[in-house]
């Protein structure tokens, strides 16, 4: 039976109608083979000879090759298998030598196939060139060549263990004539493992119902954790849920493929321009803004696709270090805006010949878009693809709806060539006495772009058809509303909306109304609305790129919640909905209806922002066992960096500015998110947040108020569920250094009154005479002197009254205290062996210090760099002979950037001849996880692991607030 079953899960793959080797099935979508059987194509026809005559043919195109040039590849079918043909079930566990093996394929002029049989004679060969450990296997059949059976499927006890790749030869001389033939009855197979890095889960992972032992399908897990891509991730969380874990080392299992998800990521986009190109930035910066920022104007987190803008030719070069992470990033778009200039640079051209292998090699990783600003018409640097061309006022636009229609098949796992299939459907409503302005224009535009179906009702329905035919066609479709004075007034158009309301579906209202309405429609709200302008030809880009986005928003939004609920046990069986819910939603015949009648409670999981106690109010009127979540509040109410028991919150100093240096691909704007991401998880986690340095009104300050608003707000909720008086909590701690704490208002503090308390600092006990308090900047090295005597003290009270330090940033130059202040607050950290969290993936004096952790010896942070004129030398003298003089100091020691470097060296290597371990940051972290934060540019890797470490100490130690000293 296993054997029948082999032979209708494999194909024999044809090139130009010739036989060339044998695949088979993983899932029901695609098959498995050996690279070199596709003779470097893209593309190959499958025949499967066991299925009925009229289904057996597909075409396979490549999906994903081991990028260590291991011989084994992946390729997706063009259409799905018959439903009665399963995968063959996988098995990791290594064979013994004697088992016997099975194997079915096409060698050379056997079209309907061949069995082939053997013993294992090596399951575990070494090959050193591959650092891989491979199946060897004794056959007689290999006497002969083979060759067609490449690809084919190695089968032991019913289950698959590898695929064959490769038959040795040896070289027989005859007629002076080295002729190749087959030695040793061998051929070998490389282990089915080598599959998990592809973006195809294991059979067993696949079907509701597992069928092969609990026990290999743990082991296959434990497997999986480190090399598998977020989508694998996901199925496999869910296979072990259906199936049920009860012991304590299988739930242990779970949280560390739980975890593995939270520090996988979906998608990135990197933008890459060339420096000086100033149109070319504007576009790179709007793409930004809409695919990771969105909704800066409050707090909610955005869509955050992490987005790099890279505008160096050193774009994947040697000297950047991996940009693209095929182990952690599963889907990588490359947006390139070429000009004419790059067209005569060498350096841009070998960039450009860089990124074409890169998407040429990770076909299933990283996928190109070029788009010309200003190039030549003529010029394509890449073959195959192709290159549109942005001009006129509407080329923004054009740009992001061909990005937004790129990501939605990369995540929709679309080839990029299937013609037959659209990447997003628009519906269009409207009141037929505005005419067909509306639907046409968008029809037309949508064309163009060759993956987006428009449809509107005219074209849904024939003379006779029952307007219920209308209704089905809204399914599956982003509904766009033209609401104009005459739309309220159709009964059409409202059931329209209704009912694309009910079916939870993506909703664009376009607000075209020029005149007076008697009455707004009142289900057209809580969904994103844009202005028809009176250029219509810019007005209609707009409402297309609108529609789009939201047909990229609602899948990519959905792919993250389903991954946090999976991560998150009290959301587990939660139900996810992409936009805010609202009463329309819960009420008969709404997409969320049925949570009425249930008798426990029921939660619905959205994106942030939270819901309003008010709307959340109004909804459980409705129905009263609801739950309404968005990450943020799920965040919030599990309080992970609060005190088991006490609920006392963590003190934690986040040590945070712009930097002065930035890594490749991030700039000012990947900052300010990711300080916002940053106090949004902490002070909505639970902890108290102290900053050293004045909270001014303005830009993130404001933002960081807003958070601190939210949390006081989801404290207040908390405590009238529980009927208990609430007491206001102060969140953040400002403390302000002497004399800088003059600029500081009576206004500034009421204004934060409740979120921010503020600590003054005294004049620096010293010797010198305090005649008045210096400027700032200071004028001399008198005033520089007294300014960084107090900048030490106030640092040293923050790191003295703290549980751990988060430092992400700084500037490593500029700076008026005795060190950059990034760098002089880890110092200080780590001599009070404070827990600390370097973040240097963003560059600054954080990164520059993660380099002395590692052992280097960073440039910006010598002596030989830091006083680089005449006025810094003189300082530095001047302080280091003031300070050996003071009877009391703070910190008496001299300034001495060398032995700055050498302390962060002995943090970073405990051992002189030891391994580094950054056993001197004293949090918790392994040393590959202390690693990722000192490397990683990225929010979504370095979350996870920064909030396993602030865990890990509340769990070693606890936490408890702390007075100031």
């Amino acid at each position: 039976m296993s054997l029948d079953r082999l032979k209708r899960t494999t194909a024999r793959v044809d090139i130009d109608g010739r036989q060339n080797g044998t695949a088979f099935l993983i899932d029901r979508n695609h098959v498995a083979t050996a690279l070199h059987v596709l003779n470097g194509r893209k593309q190959v026809d499958l025949v499967f000879p066991e299925w009925p005559i009229r289904a057996r043919t597909r075409i396979g195109t490549l999906a994903w090759q081991d990028l260590d040039d291991l011989d084994i590849a992946i390729l997706e079918l063009n259409r799905e298998c018959p439903a009665d043909i399963d995968p063959m079930p996988w098995v990791t566990k290594p064979p013994s030598a004697s088992d016997e093996w099975t194997s079915w394929g096409f060698p050379a002029k056997v079209l309907n196939g061949h069995t082939m049989k053997g013993t294992v004679r090596d399951p575990r060969l070494h090959i050193e060139r591959w650092n891989l450990r491979i199946l060897q296997l004794e056959t007689p059949d290999a006497r002969d060549a083979i060759s067609g059976m490449s690809g084919a499927p190695c089968m032991i006890s019913g289950s698959l263990v590898g695929v064959l790749t490769h038959q040795l030869y040896r070289k027989l001389t005859e007629k002076r004539k080295e002729i190749p033939q087959p030695s040793f009855n061998a051929v070998y197979a490389l282990p089915i493992s080598l599959l998990f890095a592809g973006p195809v889960a294991p059979p067993m992972f696949e079907d509701e119902d597992v069928g092969q032992s609990f026990d290999e399908m743990i082991r296959m897990a434990e497997m999986l954790a480190p090399e598998a891509k977020a989508s694998v991730l996901a199925r496999v969380l869910r296979a072990l849920d259906r199936a049920g874990i009860k012991s304590r080392k299988r739930l242990k299992l779970r949280e560390k493929i739980a975890h593995r998800l939270g520090a996988a990521t979906r998608l990135v986009v990197h933008i890459v321009w060339r420096d000086g190109n100033t149109e070319a930035e504007a576009l790179a910066q709007t793409v930004y803004r809409r695919l990771t920022r969105s909704s800066m104007d409050d707090t909610s987190p955005g869509l955050r696709v992490p987005t790099f803008l890279h505008n160096r030719p050193s774009f994947l070069g040697a000297s950047e270090s991996r940009p693209i992470d095929p182990a952690r990033v599963e889907r990588s778009v490359i947006l390139l805006l070429l000009d004419e200039a790059m067209f005569g640079d060498a350096e841009w051209r070998e960039c450009h010949h860089r990124i074409a292998s890169l998407s040429e090699r990770d076909v299933a990783g990283v996928s190109l878009l070029p788009a010309a600003v200003d190039g030549p018409k003529w010029a394509n640097p890449f073959r195959g693809l192709y290159v549109f061309n942005l001009s006129g006022p509407e080329k923004e636009y054009r740009l992001l709806v061909a990005l937004e229609i790129h990501l939605l098949g990369v995540l929709m796992r679309r080839p990029t060539d299937s013609e037959d299939k659209k990447y997003a459907r628009i519906f269009v409503s409207y009141a037929v006495s505005d005419g067909d302005r509306f639907p046409s224009a968008i029809h037309d535009l949508a064309n163009t772009t060759g993956k987006v179906e428009v449809l509107v009702d005219k074209g849904q329905l024939r003379p006779g058809d029952h307007f219920e035919k209308l209704l089905k066609a809204l399914r599956d479709t982003v509904f766009v509303a033209f609401f104009t004075a005459s739309y309220p007034g159709r009964p059409w158009c409202r059931r329209e909306m209704l009912e694309a309301k009910r079916l939870g579906l993506p909703i664009v209202v376009v607000d075209a109304q020029d005149s007076h309405v008697a009455r707004l429609f009142p289900y057209g709200g809580n969904v994103p609305s844009v202005k028809w302008r009176n250029d219509d030809r810019l007005a209609v880009h707009q409402v297309l790129e609108a529609a789009t986005f939201e047909a990229l928003r609602d899948k990519y939004a959905r792919l993250l919640l389903d991954d946090h609920a999976l991560q998150d046990n009290s959301l587990r069986s939660a139900r996810i909905v992409t936009r805010a819910p609202e009463l329309l939603d819960v009420v008969e015949g709404g997409p969320l209806s049925g949570l009425a009648s249930l008798s426990s409670s029921s939660v619905i999981l959205h994106p942030d922002p939270p819901l309003s106690e008010e709307e959340q109010q109004v909804l459980r009127a409705a129905v009263p066992n609801l739950r309404v979540v968005s990450p943020g509040l799920a965040l919030a109410e599990a309080g992970p960096l609060r005190k088991a028991g006490s609920g006392l919150p963590m003190r934690i100093a986040l040590s945070a500015s712009p930097p002065d240096v930035y890594r490749p691909g991030i700039g000012i704007m990947h900052f300010d998110d990711a300080w916002l991401d940053l106090i949004r998880m902490l002070l909505l986690g639970g902890a108290y947040l102290d900053f050293g340095g004045d909270l001014r009104p303005g830009g993130l300050t404001d933002l960081l108020i807003q958070v601190a608003e939210q949390r006081s707000d989801f404290e207040q909720r908390g405590a009238r569920k529980k009927d208990a008086r609430s007491e206001r909590s102060t969140p953040i701690r400002s403390y302000l250094a002497w004399p800088l704490h003059f600029a500081l208002k009576d206004r500034s503090i009421s204004r934060f009154v409740d979120q921010v308390e503020f600590l003054k600092f005294p004049p620096p006990s010293t010797n010198a005479t305090i005649v008045t308090p210096p400027s700032v900047p200071p004028k001399d090295s008198a005033e520089r002197y007294l300014l960084a005597r107090s900048l030490t003290m106030m640092r040293c009270a923050v790191v003295g009254n703290v549980d751990s330090m988060v430092v992400v940033g700084g500037r490593s130059t500029g700076f008026f205290g005795r060190y950059a202040g990034v760098v002089e607050e880890i110092l200080l950290a780590i001599k009070r062996n404070n827990p600390v969290f370097v973040l240097g993936g963003l560059g600054g004096a954080a990164a520059e210090v993660g380099e002395a952790l590692l052992g280097l010896t960073p440039k910006r942070l010598t002596a030989g760099f830091q006083p680089d004129c005449d006025d810094e030398r003189q300082w530095v003298e001047y302080y280091n002979a003031r300070i050996r003089n003071e009877a009391k100091a703070d910190e008496p020691a001299p300034i001495d950037h060398d032995a700055v470097i050498q302390e962060l060296n002995r943090a970073g290597k405990s051992k002189p001849n030891g391994p580094i371990d950054f056993a001197g940051l004293n949090n918790g972290l392994s040393a590959d996880e202390n690693k990722l934060l000192l490397t990683s540019p990225s929010l979504q890797d370095v979350v996870p692991v920064l909030m396993k470490g602030l865990q890990g100490l509340l769990r070693l130690k606890g936490s408890t607030p702390t007075k100031p000293r």
